[in-house]
């Protein structure tokens, strides 16, 4: 049986943004419809926020062994980068992957078997295998259009059984392959439009930040399955 692929991707009021993402992707990616699925979760119209969205995607990618789920201002800059994720699950039984990168608020804690382990989450880019959906479901939608999303679904992942690891894992020498606006923003990929990472004002903001929403965060945590 051959490996089926979903790419996703949630976007919000930024084209030029979504333009270079899929330019990216098409670029980076070998397209076989029969084996690749992608999907854009689109907010602009009707703003229901990240959670949703994210949930969107795993909905129709819900069939695919192996899914990517990127935000706009994230693409692949390599080829082969499907490969690698999929490979280091393989080789790690890690059923969960995220792009991340130290920042103010997100800190290498140590590494295992080529994978990094961070204190903390972003969300801008995620690999998940189908029994991630298959046991954890998707995003807890309690937090509204902008929460701390990532680090309950990443949580509840990890108290599944399904990330012995860590909570927030990131194999070495993914920067190879992923681009963040938000990690990467010295780099020369966001000149060629005009964007700000979301990073750089979240940052300045992260005690109300996480004041505001630890309450849906604890919440979220109590239930390891959230329907989609």
């Amino acid at each position: 049986m051959q490996t089926k692929i979903g790419i996703g991707c949630s976007t919000y009021n930024r084209p030029e943004v979504l333009s270079l993402w899929k330019e990216h992707i098409s670029k980076y990616t070998l397209c076989n419809p029969s084996l690749i699925t992608i999907y854009i979760a689109d907010d602009s119209q009707e703003r229901k926020g990240i959670a949703f969205r994210k949930n969107e995607c795993l909905k129709a990618l819900q069939d695919c062994d192996y899914i990517f789920l990127f935000d706009d201002d994230c693409f692949p800059i390599k080829a082969g980068w499907m490969n690698f994720f999929i490979d280091i699950h393989r080789q790690t039984n890690q059923h969960h992957f995220l792009y991340l990168k130290q920042s103010s608020t997100i800190k290498k804690t140590g590494q295992n078997l080529s994978t990094n382990i961070y204190d903390n989450c972003g969300g801008c880019f995620m690999f998940l295998t189908k029994e991630v959906l298959q046991k954890v479901g998707g995003f807890c939608k309690d937090y509204g259009v902008y929460g701390y999303e990532h680090a309950g679904y990443s949580e509840r992942i990890y108290k599944a059984g399904l990330n012995s690891m860590g909570k927030y894992l990131c194999p070495e020498g993914a920067g190879e392959y992923i681009y963040s606006m938000d990690y990467d923003h010295h780099l020369d990929y966001h000149k060629k439009i005009n964007f700000k990472p979301s990073m750089i004002k979240e940052i300045e903001n992260i005690p109300l930040y996480l004041q505001s929403n630890m309450q849906f965060f604890h919440r979220d945590i109590q239930t390891i399955y959230q329907p989609l």
